[in-house]
């Protein structure tokens, strides 16, 4: 199942495609366990991720929403708007234990659209991390998702 964000003539169609047609937002199945950890902590191990491709960005791992473990997480009151996918929230990931970076919190770590553009509505009960606040792990073993060309490297 990939799939191209197009717009749409009804719904609620997302205006950035209006303004620049040339842009894509597509997803493709990603058929491999993804785990993501912070400070040792699993937060996600799903095989039911979604590799999201968006022009001049790097690829996205969404996961669903319900394979996160919500209780290492807290609401933020943070928010942001995509004309291409429309209103994100977010979440902070929980301070860990032990030293290093990844023992403090990680403010607005996790977002999601949760009501997303028609266009792009499959990403609805999906969420993204930002990479360099987590440890990503595909089929066991790290990856850093922060590089534009990762998914070619698997």
């Amino acid at each position: 199942m990939t799939g191209q964000a197009q717009p749409s003539g009804g719904g609620n169609p997302a205006p950035g495609f209006r303004e620049r047609p040339d842009h894509k937002v597509t997803r493709e199945p990603f058929e491999r366990i993804v785990e993501i950890r912070r400070n040792g902590v699993t937060l996600c191990k799903t095989e039911g991720a979604i590799l999201v491709r968006e022009t001049n960005h790097t690829p996205v791992l969404y996961v669903p929403l319900l394979a996160i473990d919500m209780d290492e997480l807290s609401g933020s009151d943070h928010t942001t708007y995509c004309p291409f996918k429309g209103h994100a929230c977010y979440w902070s990931i929980s301070g860990g234990s032990g030293p290093g970076e990844h023992a403090k919190p990680a403010e607005n770590a996790v977002w999601a659209y949760q009501t997303p553009y028609s266009d792009v509505a499959w990403l609805e009960g999906y969420a993204a991390f930002y990479a360099d606040k987590v440890d990503t792990l595909v089929d066991g073993l790290a990856v850093d998702t922060t590089e534009a060309d990762w998914p070619a490297k698997l």
